[in-house]
């Protein structure tokens, strides 16, 4: 069950060293990120797969918070532990979508155009899905807030570094070291920071809540977040699919919608709040963020084994045969491969 005795509703927001930490491993992981991305390759997405960019976009700020909130009732989560439920929901695409997106033989270059995009659009979007989420469909108006001075620490050590990381992609030219580019050993480094960041969170947060590894104690957390990835997945996929998408891109779109940026998510909580406070937003985002790893790997074999299969990339999603409309579609198919190729 649950720790009943944090009652406390207000802890004032703290950065601790823990928190610096964290902002600076997000910072490796947005510059690594960041090295994947070529601006000709942004601009053609944009303008051959935009219906796919804007479904993704839907699904990630319309769909994802709403089941999300819903959930929390549904589960009947207290307050706090329910803000922790939205937080996750809210979150914009994490960059291991791309990742896995590329093993998935997803469209990359839209995975990493979504990303980059629910990333700049995290600024006013989850300042008003808190508004709307938490503060309105939750009732926390006094009680909580997020402060948007945070927020914007958080979101900005993530746009920033990923603006330096396509600097450095575009800049080295010749330039290599033990016969790879610079770009690509600060795509290694940052993937390894990532990782590791993420493997440390998660342990740090069963050693000092040994009890939420048990989901006998937490069985409404441990439920949820078996199921919450797979669901937002699902969902994308059903989307992408509705709008007759093209395979990679369903795949791209799915994962989008499903994989959070939990990187970013830990850190919001670790400075906008402390405490018994901040105990009880983690709850559901640490078990959440164990499920995370998970999922995402059996989603990306299941897409990779059997969607790539029935919809490989270049075949239209709603037929057995490849897409008549040429031109922009194919051109985005070549940007995926010219993307996968240095990846």
């Amino acid at each position: 069950m649950s720790n009943a005795t944090c009652t406390d509703a207000v802890d004032g927001p703290v950065i601790d060293t823990l928190a610096v930490v964290t902002l600076l491993v997000i910072c490796f992981i947005a510059l690594a990120t960041g090295t994947n991305v070529v601006v000709d390759d942004l601009r053609l997405i944009w303008q051959s797969k935009r219906r796919a960019f804007l479904i993704g976009w839907a699904s990630q700020f319309g769909f994802m918070p709403c089941m999300a909130y819903l959930f929390a009732l549904a589960f009947d989560f207290d307050k706090l532990v329910a803000v922790g439920v939205v937080l996750v929901g809210m979150s914009p695409g994490g960059s291991t979508s791309n990742l896995f997106t590329m093993w998935a033989k997803g469209n990359v270059a839209l995975s990493i155009a979504m990303s980059a995009a629910s990333t700049v659009c995290a600024f006013f979007m989850i300042p008003l899905l808190f508004l709307i989420y938490v503060r309105g469909g939750l009732g926390l108006n006094d009680e909580l807030s997020l402060p948007v001075t945070n927020l914007l620490i958080a979101l900005f050590s993530i746009v920033v570094p990923v603006a330096a990381g396509a600097y450095i992609r575009h800049a080295n030219t010749s330039m290599e070291i033990g016969g790879k580019r610079v770009y690509k050993w600060v795509e290694l480094v940052g993937s390894v920071v990532g990782g590791g960041f993420l493997v440390a969170a998660i342990t740090s947060g069963a050693s000092g809540n040994p009890d939420l590894m048990n989901p006998g104690d937490y069985p409404r957390h441990w439920a949820l977040a078996a199921i919450f990835q797979p669901i937002g997945c699902l969902f994308g996929l059903a989307a992408a699919h509705a709008a007759r998408l093209p395979g990679a891109d369903v795949r791209a779109v799915c994962l989008e919608t499903g994989v959070q940026n939990y990187a970013l998510i830990i850190a919001l909580v670790q400075l906008s709040f402390s405490g018994c406070t901040q105990e009880r937003v983690n709850e559901f985002v640490l078990i959440s963020s164990l499920w995370y790893v998970i999922s995402s790997v059996w989603l990306m074999l299941a897409l990779r084994l059997i969607h790539a299969r029935l919809y490989p990339p270049g075949e239209d999603a709603a037929s057995d045969g490849p897409r008549s409309d040429g031109g922009a579609a194919g051109k985005a198919s070549a940007t995926s491969e010219v993307v996968l190729s240095h990846a």
